[in-house]
């Protein structure tokens, strides 16, 4: 879940920053965690680096899973 804040002040352009927290807790916790995400003036800038931080925290590293060896495979990685 992503909870963006803007503040917007005539003074100084105000403020625009992100923070970020899990849906559910780990085992055996009883908390969410989460993550300050960028922040800093109300501008397109942040905006963008608010976006990419988003978009970076939701890619997962996707790895192929190592299935059961038969048995000709087991002895080739033995004679190795």
């Amino acid at each position: 879940m992503y909870a963006i804040t803007v503040e917007w002040r005539e003074e100084n352009n105000g403020y625009l920053g992100c923070v970020v927290s899990c849906r559910k807790p780990r085992a055996g916790e009883d908390w969410t965690r989460g993550n300050d995400l960028p922040d800093g003036p109300y501008s397109y800038e942040t905006w963008q680096k608010i976006k990419n931080a988003i978009i970076k925290h939701e890619l997962v590293k996707v790895s192929k899973k190592r299935g059961i060896m038969n048995i000709e495979e087991m002895i080739c990685e033995e004679a190795k």
